[in-house]
C-alpha cells in the first residue's frame, strides 16, 4: 500500500490502455497477414515495451514496382533519355544528330544518319536488356565493351515512362525503312510497318512523365530555363568528345544550338592533323574563341584543347573545364582536380581554365558499372593517366611555328554566320592548318627598357615580350624543378641579417622546412638569419654584395620573409621567388642577354603567361599588318579562301 492507500501492484495493459489510432492498425496487420496472431506487438510508446512486437514478412516487389524503379534510375529527367538516345545515334557512327524538345509536354525526337537497325532488331530494342553491344559476362569482365551503352536499358526505360514511342529506321542499302509505335498506357507495340526514309534512325517520345503515376516527379522536375541548360552543357561536351558529328538542338520550332562537325581530310595533312583541326574548330564554336587563340595536343591516350589564358580567356567558376574519358563526359574530382592544380599558375588567381581534356582509356582499365547513368567511373592505374592529363596541358602551351591571323579567323566566322543564317545541312568551315613545331624567335632591339623585339626570320612576324614576365616563366620553373634545393643546399651568410617581425615559433618552422631559411631568436620581435638557400645567392634573390647589408636585412629581406608567410603553399612561396629574381622593367639589357631570356622563355612548359597569369608577349604577323596598312586585303572567292580561285588584289599605291 503507499500513502494514498491504493496497491503498489501494476496492472498489466489491456487493449483499451492502447490508442484508438495503434488499436485499428494492429488489428488491419492481422487480418493482411503481416504479423502471425500470435506474435505480440510492440507499441511505439515505452510505457507500453511488454506489450505486442510488430513483425513485418519479407516478400517479392512486384513486377511492375521492379521495372519502375528500374527505369527511374536511368531516366530521371529528359535530358537522361535525350542523352540515352544520343549515345545509342553515336555508336550507329552518325555524323549529323538532331535533337528535337519540347519541355513544356515533354516531347522528344532523336534523328540521325547512322547505320540503322534491321525489322527483327526493331522489333526487340525496346526489351528490357536487349543490346547488340554485349554478348557475354566476358566481355564485360575483360573490358571488350568499346560501345557509349552495352546495358539494354535506355530504350526500354524510355518506354516505360513516356505515353508512345515511335522508332522510324533505314539500315544502308535498304529499299525502304521500318517503323514501329509502343503504346505505353496499354503497353502494346504495333507490328512493324514499311516506311518511306533515307538511311538512320528517328526516335519520337512522347509525353514523358506525362500522368498522373508521375505526379510527384514531375512537381520536382527542374524548371524549363534549368533543362534547357543541361541539355545544352550535355551537347556541347558530347561534341567536344565527337568533333566530327555536326549537331543541331531545336526547341520550339527554333535552332538553340548549331554546331558543325568536320569529318573531311585534306591531302596533305595527316589523320592526326585533321583531327585536331576538327576539335580545335568545334571547341571554337562552342566558346566563341577564335581558332589561333587556342591550343590543342592529341595522341593515341589522350586529346587536349584548351583556350589561351594570355589572351584573356579564364572565367570566374571552374564551369568550363570539361574531363571526358572515352566518348563520354565524367565526373570525376580526381580528374578535374589535376586539371586546375597543372593549370593554376597559368590564369590569374581567383580565376579558372578554360579546358577540355579528353582520355582514351582500354576498356579493362575504366569500371562503369557504378551508376546506371554512366556519368562516374573508376579508373585503373589512376596516377599514369593523371599524369597524362598533365602532359597534354603542356603540348597545348607550347607556341607553334606559325599562329593564325586574325583574317583567317574572321573568314571562318563570316562562313559560319553565313551557314547558319541559310539553315544549311552541316557543311564544313575553312580548313585550318597547324604546324607543331616550335617557334624561333631573333632579338632586334629593347623598347622602353621593359620590352623586347624580335622577329621570326622564315614568317617576318614581329613578337613583343615583356622582359619581367618572360624572365620570370623561366625561373618559376627552373626553381620548381629544383625545389629540393631550397632546403639540402643552404650556405652560412657571414654577417646574420637581423629582422624585425612578429612571427610565431611555427612560422619560422614552417620558413626552415618549406625553404631552407634558419632563423634563431635575436631579441623581442627580432629574429636573427644565419642560413640561407645557396639559390637565393645565385639568382640574386639576396644581394651581400651591397655596401648597406643593414639596409638590405631590413627592408628587402624583410620583407621577403613576411610574403613568404603569407604564401599558401610552396608553389605561391616560389612564384614569389621567381618574380623577385627576375630581371625588372626598366632594366636594360644587352642583346646577348636578351636571346637568352627569349630562348629560355621559348623552352618552358607554359610561355604564355607569368606564374601570376600574366602575358609574356604580343604577335603581329605579316597578315595582320598588311591588311591595317592596306596593303592587301583577301575578298570572298581569293586563293586564301577555299571556295575560290580569284587572285588577291593590292592597294594602288
Amino acid at each position: 500500500m503507499n500513502k494514498t492507500g491504493s496497491s503498489c501492484i501494476r496492472q498489466a495493459p489491456s487493449t483499451r490502455s492502447f490508442p484508438v489510432h495503434f488499436c485499428s492498425v494492429v488489428k488491419r496487420a492481422r487480418r493482411s497477414g503481416l504479423v502471425r496472431p500470435e506474435q505480440p506487438l510492440l507499441c511505439r510508446r515505452k510505457r507500453f515495451h511488454k506489450g505486442l512486437r510488430l513483425v513485418l514478412r519479407v516478400e517479392v516487389l512486384p513486377k511492375e514496382v521492379i521495372q519502375r524503379i528500374a527505369s527511374g534510375e536511368v531516366i530521371d529527367t529528359p535530358v537522361a533519355a535525350v542523352r540515352e538516345l544520343v549515345e545509342n545515334s553515336l555508336d550507329a557512327e552518325a555524323t549529323r544528330i538532331e535533337i528535337e524538345v519540347n519541355f513544356d509536354v515533354c516531347d522528344i525526337t532523336v534523328r540521325d544518319n547512322g547505320h540503322g537497325m534491321r525489322p527483327h532488331d526493331l522489333e526487340n530494342c525496346i526489351l528490357q536488356n536487349a543490346t547488340s553491344k554485349l554478348r557475354s559476362l566476358e566481355e564485360l569482365e575483360t573490358g571488350q565493351v568499346r560501345t557509349l551503352g552495352f546495358r539494354g536499358q535506355g530504350l526500354w526505360a524510355i518506354s516505360q515512362l513516356c505515353e508512345s514511342l515511335q522508332i522510324r529506321t533505314a539500315s544502308e542499302g535498304s529499299p525502304c525503312g521500318y517503323m514501329i509505335d509502343y503504346n505505353a498506357r496499354n503497353g502494346t507495340t504495333d507490328p512493324v510497318q514499311p516506311v518511306a526514309m533515307s538511311s538512320g534512325t528517328i526516335v519520337q517520345v512522347r509525353g514523358l512523365f506525362q500522368g498522373q503515376q508521375f505526379a510527384m516527379r514531375l512537381a520536382a522536375m527542374p524548371r524549363k530555363t534549368q533543362l534547357r541548360q543541361q541539355l545544352l552543357s550535355f551537347v556541347q561536351a558530347t561534341a567536344l568528345c565527337h568533333p566530327s558529328v555536326s549537331w543541331r538542338v531545336r526547341e520550339g520550332g527554333r535552332n538553340v544550338l548549331v554546331l558543325f562537325g568536320d569529318h573531311h581530310f585534306l591531302d596533305e595533312e595527316s589523320e592526326e592533323e585533321s583531327a585536331k583541326r576538327a576539335l580545335i574548330r568545334m571547341f571554337s564554336q562552342i566558346t566563341d574563341i577564335l581558332p589561333e587563340e587556342c591550343g590543342a595536343f592529341l595522341d593515341r591516350h589522350a586529346c587536349c584543347v584548351l583556350a589561351y589564358p594570355d589572351r584573356g580567356h579564364h572565367r570566374v567558376r571552374a564551369d568550363a573545364v570539361t574531363v571526358a574519358v572515352n566518348g563520354r563526359a565524367v565526373q570525376n574530382a580526381e580528374l578535374q582536380s589535376a586539371v586546375l592544380s597543372h593549370m593554376r599558375r597559368s590564369v590569374p588567381s581567383g580565376r579558372f581554365p578554360i579546358v577540355f581534356v579528353h582520355l582514351r582509356c582500354p576498356g579493362e582499365d575504366v569500371d562503369w558499372n557504378i551508376r546506371p547513368m554512366k556519368t562516374e567511373m573508376r579508373l585503373k592505374n589512376l596516377d599514369q593517366w593523371l599524369q597524362r592529363i598533365r602532359e597534354s596541358i603542356d603540348r597545348c602551351f607550347s607556341i607553334p611555328l606559325s599562329e593564325l591571323s586574325s583574317a583567317d579567323s574572321l573568314a571562318g566566322i563570316y562562313a559560319r554566320n553565313a551557314m547558319e543564317a541559310e539553315n544549311s545541312a552541316f557543311d564544313g568551315l575553312p580548313h585550318i592548318s597547324m604546324h607543331p613545331s616550335l617557334l624561333k624567335l631573333e632579338v632586334v632591339a629593347q623598347i622602353a627598357n621593359t620590352y623586347i623585339l624580335a622577329t621570326n626570320p622564315e614568317l617576318g612576324d614581329l613578337w613583343i615580350v615583356e622582359q619581367h614576365t618572360a624572365h620570370e616563366r623561366v625561373l618559376y620553373e627552373k626553381f620548381s624543378a629544383q625545389s629540393n634545393r631550397l632546403t639540402s643546399d643552404t650556405v652560412e651568410l657571414p654577417v646574420p641579417i637581423i629582422v624585425r617581425a612578429p612571427f610565431a615559433e611555427t612560422d619560422v618552422d614552417g620558413i626552415r622546412d618549406s625553404l631552407g631559411i634558419h632563423m634563431t631568436v635575436f631579441g623581442p620581435m627580432e629574429w636573427k638569419v644565419e642560413r640561407i638557400p645557396r639559390m637565393f645567392l645565385e639568382n640574386g634573390i639576396l644581394d651581400l654584395e651591397s655596401r648597406n647589408v643593414k639596409r638590405v636585412a631590413e627592408q628587402s629581406f624583410q620583407y621577403l620573409l613576411q610574403t613568404l608567410k603569407s604564401a599558401s603553399d610552396l608553389e605561391d612561396q616560389i612564384a614569389f621567388l621567381a618574380c623577385k629574381a627576375a630581371v625588372k622593367n626598366g632594366t636594360p639589357l644587352s642583346l646577348e642577354r636578351m636571346q637568352w631570356i627569349v630562348n629560355a622563355w621559348l623552352e618552358t612548359r607554359a610561355p604564355r603567361t607569368c606564374p601570376h597569369g600574366r602575358p609574356t608577349f604580343r604577335q603581329l604577323n605579316a597578315k595582320e599588318l598588311e591588311i591595317f596598312f592596306q596593303r592587301r586585303y583577301t575578298p570572298r572567292g581569293s586563293v586564301d579562301d577555299p571556295r575560290g580561285s580569284v587572285p588577291s588584289r593590292h592597294a594602288p599605291c
